[in-house]
């Protein structure tokens, strides 16, 4: 009587299969891994042990290219997901890796996102200390720190501080560089702060008091 013989599970090509499977969900997990971790340094503004100051323009490329990685390995790791879907014998422990380790990721980067405060309010107080110290100098004072080592004033990154002759303080914000632009804050009792002409793109807002943000393309 023939007997009829069942290809095992684990021939050649079902190795082949599942270690395919693995190694997409491993460079998937990879690739989460690194996408979490560069939205967790741009949440926190600060790249650990090193003095890079983290600008609009590096938002604007983490975003991209972690965008079409995520979108690639995403795309890899569904296609893999599938095939283990529909051969359970391909299933592995690391298909949960990737979404785990990105949800992970991007949980910290809110967290740590909600935990450091921003914007002008949060740093209003020192920055009024910078405004009363650049006015203890004769109009015309400046003082630069770039934007690769600016100065950290509250939760700001400041490029540059200036005593104008008409009175105001314009106090530049190192974070800003996307495109060209600049932009700060001015503190200007008088009224509405006054820019070149020449500038593209101005526009002046009132925040509170004699404070006013800018922002203008070079």
């Amino acid at each position: 009587m023939p007997v009829e013989v069942v290809d095992a599970p684990n021939t050649r090509g079902t190795r082949i299969a599942s270690g395919a499977v693995r190694a997409v969900s491993m460079v998937a997990a990879v690739v989460s891994v690194a996408s979490s971790a560069a939205f967790i340094v741009l949440a926190a503004d600060r790249v650990p042990f090193s003095n890079y100051n983290v600008t609009t323009t590096d938002w604007l490329l983490v975003f991209v290219i972690s965008g079409y990685t995520l979108a690639i390995a995403g795309f890899a790791w569904l296609i893999a997901l599938v095939a283990a879907w529909r051969k359970r014998h391909l299933c592995t422990r690391w298909l949960a890796a990737p979404p785990a380790l990105l949800a992970v990721g991007v949980l910290a980067a809110v967290a740590i996102g909600l935990a450091i405060p921003e914007g002008f309010d949060a740093s209003r107080p020192e920055l009024e200390a910078v405004a009363a110290q650049a006015r203890s100098h004769p109009p015309g004072w400046s003082e630069n720190y770039g934007y690769d080592d600016p100065r950290h004033v509250g939760n700001m990154d400041v490029g540059s501080v200036l005593h104008r002759k008409d009175g105001v303080v314009l106090v530049s914000n190192a974070d800003s560089g996307l495109f060209f632009q600049m932009s700060g804050w001015a503190h200007s009792p008088e009224g509405p702060p006054t820019f070149d002409p020449g500038v593209r793109g101005l526009k002046v807002k009132h925040l509170e008091g004699p404070w006013y943000s800018y922002r203008y393309v070079l």
